[in-house]
């Protein structure tokens, strides 16, 4: 019995000694799993934070031919001069160059685009030298990078390229996809294996890989599967789109609801035209009585119409010039104008700053001179001086699109868009 007793205890203490060990380990890994080398798994994705993937315009993506393109981009000077940007500085510092030169190597051993593997090796850690052990991310995961070395990394980097190309497990799914979406969908950390899943697709307009591939093939990278995306809206899916403009609908201000949802098969061509009447800007001079074309929603129709008879039958004829003002537009990012519900007026006078959408020192547009009035000198945009198209706070054009429950572009985090106006005020 002594003998039973004294096992017991033994058992029981090396049972919590193993359970402590294992809380111990336990809480290690969680910790390891939010720490950066866990992002990546070179194959076997694994859960990990991104800002990368999700929310607009997405189904991004470029032609499988691209990925196996050795010839366009098959030297570091080719890729230096059409990177552009910051990246153009960064990659022609003479030791970021040489690693180039070696991005540029493996990739044509691995017979694929070195544009691409630029692209990946650019996003992960912005080319920067204190990242050239873990560069792609290849191999690192649990807290452990199993491929140290820009030149390991760069091999294993440019072998998942080939992997996709050639359709092979685990590359080879999701299957039926495009290349460009088996490798990201396997490569990456979780974040775009969850768009993947949740949304269809593992790009968006604003993912970091498709962003750098877009300007070496501004024609050919292309997003497809949902090319309607509005600030602050539930991503991305047309008939999500047509919920939250629904959603709005039947207020003074907003856009109509009627068969909304029969119009949403092509953004582009179901538009409709119309006519307004409009004091057209005269350089300095009295306004001249005048109209303009607007392209807008059909189902803005009469609601843009209000907002234009408000503002031209305002006994102080506020000033509008044609040319510097629209409604329907392509823009390369999330925006109403692409399904002509928000119209921007007096452009150049009604600067998007001083970050327009969140980019430093970004600027659409000239200025904003609407006067010395309080309220406009609280902006980050206001510039001193005066200028008749520039549009006030509580000036008549403002105060139009305001009376008919339509949102102006003010008080981003980083920026004020000043000649932007739309239904629900994104």
């Amino acid at each position: 019995m002594m003998n039973f007793k004294r096992k017991l205890k033994g058992n029981i203490a090396w049972t919590l000694a193993a359970a402590v060990g294992l809380l111990m380990i336990s809480t290690f890994a969680l910790a390891i799993s939010f720490s950066p080398l866990a992002l990546f798994k070179g194959g076997d994705p694994v859960k990990g934070t991104s800002g990368y993937a999700g929310g607009v315009g997405g189904g991004c993506s470029v032609p499988d031919k691209i990925l196996s393109d050795t010839i366009t981009y098959n030297t570091a000077d080719k890729i230096i001069a059409s990177v552009g940007g910051k990246y153009t500085d960064i990659l022609s510092a003479p030791d970021r160059k040489e690693k180039l030169n070696i991005v540029v190597t493996e990739a044509l051993n691995h017979n694929v685009n070195p544009a691409i593997l630029t692209a990946m090796w650019v996003a992960e850690a912005s080319a920067a030298a204190e990242h050239d052990d873990a560069a792609f991310g290849y191999g690192v995961y649990g807290g452990v990078n199993r491929y140290p070395g820009f030149n390991k990394q760069t091999a294993g980097g440019a072998s998942l390229i080939r992997k996709a190309v050639d359709n092979v497990a685990p590359y080879n799914e999701p299957s039926g996809e495009n290349a460009w979406t088996r490798l990201f969908y396997n490569y990456v950390a979780a974040a775009m294996k969850d768009s993947y899943d949740e949304k269809g697709y593992v790009s968006d307009a604003d993912e970091a890989r498709y962003v750098i591939i877009k300007r070496f093939y501004p024609s050919e990278a292309t997003c497809t599967k949902s090319p309607i995306m509005m600030p602050g809206s539930v991503d991305g899916t047309k008939a999500e789109v047509i919920k939250r403009i629904n959603a709005t609908a039947g207020g003074s201000g907003t856009c109509s609801s009627v068969n909304l949802e029969a119009r949403a098969g092509s953004y582009s061509s179901d538009l409709d035209e119309i006519t307004v009447r409009i004091w057209k800007y005269n350089g300095g001079s009295a306004p001249i009585d005048s109209s303009m074309v607007l392209t807008v929603n059909p189902n803005c129709t009469e609601v843009i119409k209000a907002i234009f008879t408000d503002i031209y039958n305002d006994p102080s004829h506020p000033q509008i010039d044609p040319s510097q003002t629209t409604c329907a537009a392509s823009r390369d990012r999330r925006s109403n104008h692409v399904i002509g519900a928000a119209c921007d007026v007096n452009a150049d006078q009604n600067w998007c700053a001083p970050n327009c959408y969140n980019k430093t020192n970004n600027k659409i547009g000239d200025y904003w001179k609407p006067g010395d009035e309080s309220p406009n000198k609280e902006f980050k945009a206001w510039s001193e001086g005066y200028d008749p198209r520039s549009i006030g706070i509580n000036s008549p054009i403002a105060n139009a699109f305001r009376k008919h429950n339509w949102g102006r572009g003010l008080y981003r985090d980083n920026f004020d868009d000043m000649m932007h106006f739309s239904f629900d005020g994104h």
